[in-house]
């Protein structure tokens, strides 16, 4: 009888464990970068609070500012662990790109929480231009007098929004 109890204990262990969803996290060496730069990486493949055996291969995914994929690499996982680089490529241009890092595993779930973290990504050869927006506010300024002889004075205050 005891046996029988410790053997269902340890199903009801190991489907609970099993049953987790994975987390992903990546570390970068940097977050800022210029094209032609190789960027380092380390993964980890967490099954609740434990490195997960389940997934073989990490998925990374850059995608650019307006969400358009421009990189796709897979990096085996080994015990939970992953390490890799990849270099950016010349024909980037200057803005923020988005590192996107999943499991297959993870799709099984809700896949709106994938692990995501900006990349800054500068070519000298390939400058954005600049787009400030303006923010325009109408100030009147209060006036005393006869309401004839109102006349109504307009200033312009520009600050940027970034």
């Amino acid at each position: 009888m005891c046996k029988v109890l410790l053997v269902l204990v340890a199903f009801a262990v190991y489907g609970e464990a099993s049953a987790q969803k994975e987390r992903v996290y990546v570390g970068l060496d940097k977050y800022n970068c210029l094209v032609g730069d190789t960027v380092w990486c380390k993964g980890y493949v967490l099954q609740g609070d434990y490195l997960s055996h389940l997934s073989t291969t990490l998925y990374l995914q850059l995608y650019d500012e307006h969400g358009i994929l421009v990189m796709h690499r897979m990096f085996p996982v080994f015990s939970g662990y992953m390490t890799g680089q990849f270099t950016v490529p010349d024909s980037f241009a200057t803005g923020t790109y988005y590192l996107s890092a999943f499991t297959r595993q993870q799709f099984n779930y809700d896949s709106t929480s994938l692990f995501t973290v900006p990349l800054i990504i500068f070519n000298k050869d390939k400058q954005q231009v600049a787009v400030h927006k303006k923010r325009v506010r109408q100030q009147i300024p209060a006036v005393q007098g006869d309401a004839k002889d109102l006349h109504c004075i307009t200033t312009f205050h520009h600050d940027s929004l970034c």
